[in-house]
């Protein structure tokens, strides 16, 4: 796998994301067949599909209002229904009063979806700004702090005096639904030269789920997460496939999601309120 593009033309560039909850995805997927793999974060996996330096991406769903033109590839997911683990909010404060809140720069569903819970869920009305979430907590600069991905599950071992609201459990109190926080998405075309791309990323997909035990085994060798916690995280928080209530739980967040994105004039991940 590449950092970058290669210029393959005729390989189905693909980007995929390094976190512990994409592992499953992408731990049996291989340059070939067909395919190029391309590492970045999940923003630069977005920022690549709208370029066109790729032509597939595990992206955070919010793409789909941001980029109209994608398209879902497959019934390969990251999800969650009830608790995650690594999308969370760190308050110094109930939610309700929350005034200022940082927002970790690395996935634009995350942003949004953080915002709709302190309106919708919490009644909050805060200002919000991108920064590196460890930073902004150590320094106390902002009463809330979103924080993902591995960051989120190191963070979290070892706070002191935080509120921990996990925003997969808040969405599912809130609405009933299963959250979907990134799908594999298509620029334009790329379904109709590549017809076996679907069924390629599921079969990656069932063969990366029979294999948790050694991606939890591998992830305790240079992460922060004994191979049990990795285990229970993988096996137990994630929804790796599109069923009928994630699609549900997808198609009300986009709905939701709309008026921080449609008309908003600006390509920021995140908007502010007073």
């Amino acid at each position: 796998m590449s950092d970058s593009p290669r210029s393959d033309a005729e390989a189905v560039r693909l980007g995929v994301v390094s976190y512990l909850n994409a592992m499953p995805l992408v731990h049996a997927l291989d340059d070939g067949c067909g395919v190029d793999l391309v590492g970045a974060p999940p923003s630069g996996i977005a920022a690549w599909l709208r370029s066109g330096r790729i032509d597939v991406g595990l992206v955070p769903v919010i793409e789909l209002l941001r980029q109209p033109g994608l398209e879902l590839v497959s019934d390969a997911c990251v999800g969650a229904f009830g608790p995650v683990d690594s999308v969370l909010l760190l308050t110094r404060t109930p939610p309700d009063r929350v005034v200022t809140c940082a927002l970790d720069p690395n996935s634009r569903t995350s942003q949004v979806l953080v915002q709709i819970l302190l309106r919708d869920h919490y009644g909050a009305c805060p200002r919000f700004e991108e920064t590196d979430p460890e930073t902004a907590w150590s320094r106390g600069t902002h009463d809330a702090v979103l924080v993902i991905g591995d960051q989120a599950l190191r963070m979290a071992r070892w706070l002191d005096g935080a509120h921990v609201i996990d925003l997969a459990a808040a969405w599912a109190e809130m609405t009933g639904l299963p959250f979907v926080f990134a799908a594999w998405a298509a620029r334009a075309g790329v379904i109709q030269r590549c017809p076996n791309l679907g069924s390629l990323l599921e079969d990656a997909r069932d063969r990366g789920l029979e294999a948790v035990d050694a991606i939890a085994s591998d992830c305790a060798a240079w992460g922060d997460l004994s191979a049990e916690e990795a285990r229970v995280y993988l096996t137990d928080r994630i929804r790796y496939r599109l069923a009928a209530p994630d699609r549900a739980g997808l198609a009300r967040f986009l709905e939701l999601a709309r008026s921080f994105v449609v008309g908003s004039g600006s390509e920021e991940p995140c908007s502010t309120s007073g």
